[in-house]
């Protein structure tokens, strides 16, 4: 599956601009006489005079312009059109319209100046000729591919279909393009099979009829030729139709054509109603000295493969189904545009996790010790900022340090973070504090590991220092939606509290707590906590000590657990006085975890990876069941009933021997 997904990806990206102009021409050409119609309908319209004869139109025309050679003519479609005439002129191709009754030539232009008739070349061959039709016709063999392996991964990426067709709106930009990328799939899976695989029959007519033949018989056209007679001229052009209207009495002519352009040959073209297939035809060639029949082709006639064949361009183009059908194609080549949007966006957003280079668009100090950085993509993509996301970024030396999105909504031109200096700690900060508007900085895609439960009727937003970072980015999220709330920030000063501006505009919602304030106002945790209405979610990030005095109040308050949202933004792994232990398996293996070890770190080095986010205790990711012995719990996730069974490998530690698992 990994080998199909790979294949799916690196077949769609690079095909995404030409299938996307293949689809929206594709769109338009579906309704190609009713568009021609409309931008061009005086000179489509005939005044009303009787018919004169064709050969008089032709060679009216032909007369006033000696260097042109007549390649077809488009017989009206309605009674008051007019003729299509179709010429070759110096080897640039021209179309005109002449009215049947004055012979005057109401139009006159090259397929440019047919805007619907060149976006129909660009579709059918890419304005490149034959060797643009096959290009095309290759395109179309990728579509084929990309719309059967598309549903093949979603579905068995997703057991018995569940989720298939939920898109997430509040999961980030890249999960919302990937659903909305697969449900566009979904749907249009089975239209966009078809119309690939008609558009490759089409296009590579002379390949496919070999592979068709395989299977059923295939019979080619005629092809007769007229020897040159100098000393007698062609007949006109209405007694050789005459002879063509004498073969099949009654069937209305639809074009007449000019094989090899010498005009000694004459194809005509006539309606045959008589056969199931649409727009079916009675095609005779006839010897332009004499109007003598050189050959017929019907498609009533036909072997079964041609048949197959002949069924295709009418299934492709819509006409085989009418209106409803064209409408159906049409809907299908935009969901068809959108699903190229969607998964090459999609891509260029989530790029499969790895990290990314990022500029440093701005570096400016928000209180003393405080930096603000913001980081931009190339090319000026958008961002994916969801309130509570962090980014890790890769420092020189291997260090990786997260730090909290502070978006605002509707932020998405780069990541904004803020960066405390910790001059005792280990560089991290100091590293991000050399940072200068232009540097390049290795950056991993945003994670959520502190997400807001939408659902809960209240958010009690509760930060202390500089974990005032991912609190206003959801109090400002919050306030936008109109959603309940009320936030409590303690800082250790006046001068310490960031993002004052933002905090402003928040009202009266924000309750501020510097501990230099006079008189000093301290943050009573548990009485904010306890005056809260029922059913309020907790949302906090702030030190160690800080998480500890809210698990404690909601322990003493007697909260659910899954109310209480906590993140940190100390490490909080073994310590100098840790010591090892040992872990018992399930199965009965048994783990040594060194001083210097996580558990989580010795379960992942023994072949049993476990999945850590946060690597502190606060997201409750790594979380696993202790079914028996003494642990030290180090996590700021668990309540002290929830500790009885539970565990947090990355920063908890067992006494002696624990079983885990």
């Amino acid at each position: 599956m990994r080998l199909l997904a790979w294949a799916h990806r690196w077949l769609g990206l690079p095909l995404s601009l030409l299938l996307l102009v293949q689809a929206l021409t594709g769109a338009i050409v579906l309704f190609k006489h009713e568009a021609n119609d409309l931008l061009h309908h005086a000179a489509l319209t005939a005044d009303g005079a009787p018919p004169l004869p064709l050969q008089t139109l032709v060679g009216g025309v032909l007369r006033d312009r000696p260097d042109a050679r007549l390649l077809r003519i488009d017989y009206p479609e309605t009674p008051d059109g007019t003729y299509i005439l179709r010429l070759d002129r110096g080897g640039t191709k021209w179309r005109l319209s002449v009215d049947p009754g004055t012979g005057r030539v109401k139009r006159e232009a090259t397929v440019t100046g047919w805007p619907i008739e060149w976006l129909f070349d660009l579709h059918y061959t890419l304005l490149l000729g034959k060797d643009g039709q096959i290009i095309a016709g290759l395109s179309g063999l990728g579509l084929l591919i990309l719309s059967i392996t598309g549903p093949v991964l979603w579905w068995r990426g997703r057991p018995r279909g569940r989720g298939l067709f939920a898109v997430a709106g509040d999961g980030g930009q890249a999960r919302f393009l990937r659903d909305l990328h697969r449900l566009t799939g979904i749907l249009a899976a089975l239209p966009l099979t078809i119309l690939s695989f008609t558009g490759v029959m089409v296009a590579l007519k002379i390949w496919t009829s070999v592979l068709v033949g395989v299977i059923a018989p295939v019979s080619g056209k005629p092809a007769p030729l007229v020897v040159a007679r100098a000393d007698q001229p062609l007949l006109p052009l209405d007694r050789i139709i005459a002879a063509a209207r004498a073969d099949r009495p009654g069937a209305p002519i639809r074009n007449v054509r000019f094989p090899g352009g010498s005009g000694r040959v004459v194809l005509v073209f006539l309606e045959d109603e008589t056969v199931t297939l649409p727009d079916a035809t009675w095609q005779v060639w006839l010897n332009a000295y004499d109007a003598t029949i050189l050959a017929r082709y019907s498609d009533a006639t036909m072997p079964a493969g041609s048949r197959f064949m002949e069924w295709m361009l009418p299934i492709h183009t819509g006409s085989a189904g009418g209106l409803a059908l064209r409408l159906f194609w049409c809907l299908s080549a935009l969901g068809l545009a959108g699903l190229l949007v969607t998964g090459a966006w999609g891509w260029l957003a989530r790029r499969d996790g790895s990290p990314r280079t990022l500029r440093v668009a701005a570096a400016d100090p928000l209180s003393p010790g405080v930096m603000g950085l913001r980081l931009r993509r190339p090319f000026g993509l958008p961002v994916r900022a969801e309130p509570g996301a962090h980014i890790d970024l890769h420092l020189a030396g291997g260090l990786i340090r997260q730090y909290s999105l502070t978006n605002a909504p509707g932020d998405r031109s780069a990541y904004a973070i803020a960066v405390q200096l910790e001059p005792a700690g280990r560089g991290g900060s100091r590293a991000m504090h050399a940072l200068r508007v232009g540097d390049l900085v290795r950056v991993g895609p945003p994670r959520n590991s502190f997400p807001l439960d939408r659902s809960a009727p209240h958010h009690l937003l509760l930060a202390a220092g500089i974990g005032i970072t991912p609190i206003i980015a959801m109090a400002d999220a919050m306030a936008g939606n109109g959603a309940s709330f009320s936030l409590h920030y303690a800082t250790r000063d006046a001068a310490g509290v960031l993002f004052a501006d933002r905090l402003c505009r928040l009202g009266n919602r924000v309750h501020l707590y510097p501990a230099d304030a006079v008189p000093r106002q301290r943050l009573d945790i548990q009485a904010v906590m306890a005056s809260a209405p029922p059913g309020t979610h907790v949302q906090a990030c702030g030190p160690a000590r800080f998480l500890a005095d809210i698990r404690q109040a909601a322990d003493d308050l007697g909260w659910d657990g899954a109310r209480v949202h906590l993140e940190g933004f100390a490490p909080t792994g073994p310590g100098a006085d840790a010591q090892p232990f040992r872990a018992r398996l399930p199965d009965g293996r048994i783990i040594q975890v060194p001083a210097d070890q996580t558990l989580a770190q010795a379960l992942t080095a023994a072949g049993l990876p476990v999945a850590v986010s946060c690597g502190q205790g606060v997201c409750g990711t790594c979380t696993l069941p202790l079914r028996s012995g003494h642990a030290l719990h180090k996590d700021q996730c668990l309540s002290q009933k929830e500790r009885q069974t539970l565990i947090t490998p990355c920063c908890s530690r067992g006494v002696g021997e624990i079983a885990v698992g």
